[in-house]
């Protein structure tokens, strides 16, 4: 398959999103007040598109590379055993000694099956790796959700993204009530689990099996989704306004709203890496870009080991200069990352920890190194 630089693109933005929310974190924690205060707050908030982004790319590319081909089961898990579970399962051991040097766990914490539970199964030993667990689950479910989709198609046929966006509307406005009133109250990690990313996970799935045609919709009907996101900016932000302020909002107002924004910004930041990619733009920015988003599944998992170490010495309440270190320190962390991942990458043994697990009676073959990078676009 040749590689879709527009996908590439947005990754390597989602990527460099995610990284921002943990970097301006500090930014949003040391300015208090003044209108430097509500900016960070804004901007930092504006990037919560990013997880959501990925999980939509995720969905595109599972349809997309299997379109018109059979789901073989065995070849499919064992690839996604080999490039997502083992890595997950080492770097949530890893996590854990660290929060035990740091002394956030004792050795009494480990004794227990029910923090192992929510560390393994629902992405709990650090912040950022419930997203493993979304992942695990949309790839342990994909027979299911290719089926439904393919389903709607064949029922619908030319009206199948009107009822593929409907059933998506309708199912999570049902989990979210669903949640509210009953799940609540035993369950408290809905972010852990695919179902409050399935209005997403749908829709991507029908967008990679009907690539070209979403593509050229998106062109076409672009003006109208800016709009929309620009609606939904603007409603997204008045709410970040009220919380910060303590004013009492519409919670099923506030969680649609988010739905929303999080879909359009991603559509948004789509459209405009087709028009890079038709304009042919190549430039330093988005040749940046186009590596972190390379990288992004080993800077996705080993950079909040640095912005921890960030938040220990970054003690600067000064806007501008803060602002300053903080974009050099956000700069200094890809390239550090990426360097990591590269030295990681040489080794056989050591691949596996950013989920490429190089067969050594293979490692040196062209042949399997372009199989490799196909597979890696999966």
């Amino acid at each position: 398959m040749e590689k879709n630089r527009e996908i590439g693109l947005l990754r390597g933005i989602a990527m460099c999103a995610v990284v921002g929310i943990h970097t301006f974190s500090i930014c949003v924690s040391n300015v208090t007040s003044g209108k430097s205060a509500w900016a960070y707050l804004i901007f930092h908030s504006m990037l919560q598109f990013a997880v959501p982004c990925f999980i939509f790319i995720s969905s595109i590319l599972l349809s997309y590379t299997l379109y018109g081909k059979p789901l073989q089961l065995k070849k499919f898990y064992s690839k996604k055993f080999i490039r997502i579970v083992i890595p997950y399962i080492l770097w949530t051991l890893f996590y854990l000694v660290f929060k035990l040097v740091f002394r956030q766990l004792t050795f009494l914490d480990l004794a227990s099956w029910q923090n192992w539970w929510l560390w393994l199964g629902l992405g709990k030993a650090y912040t950022h790796l419930y997203y493993m667990s979304v992942i695990l689950q949309l790839y342990l479910f994909t027979p299911i959700l290719l089926g439904f989709t393919k389903l709607v198609q064949r029922i619908f046929k030319k009206f199948d993204l009107i009822a593929i966006v409907i059933i998506a509307i309708s199912l999570q406005v049902g989990i979210y009530f669903l949640n509210r009133y009953f799940i609540y109250q035993y369950f408290k990690y809905q972010a852990t689990m695919m179902i409050w990313y399935l209005y997403i996970i749908l829709l991507g799935i029908w967008i990679g099996f009907n690539y070209e045609r979403f593509k050229e919709g998106l062109k076409k009907y672009a003006v109208i989704v800016w709009g929309i996101f620009g609606v939904n900016a603007i409603i997204y932000i008045r709410y970040v306004i009220c919380l910060k302020k303590s004013i009492k909002i519409n919670t099923a107002w506030y969680q649609c709203n988010w739905f929303a924004y999080a879909l359009f910004a991603t559509l948004c930041l789509l459209w405009i890496c087709l028009m890079l990619k038709e304009k042919n733009v190549h430039n330093k920015v988005t040749k940046a870009i186009e590596v972190v988003g390379d990288y992004s599944f080993g800077i996705y998992l080993m950079h909040p080991v640095i912005t921890f170490v960030l938040r220990k010495i970054i003690h600067i309440s000064q806007p501008f200069i803060l602002l300053v270190v903080i974009l050099i320190s956000y700069v200094a962390m890809m390239l550090m990352c990426i360097g990591i991942i590269k030295v990681l990458k040489l080794n056989k043994w050591t691949s596996i920890i950013v989920g490429e697990y190089k067969l050594w009676q293979k490692a040196n073959s062209s042949k399997y190194k372009d199989q490799m990078a196909i597979e890696s676009r999966a």
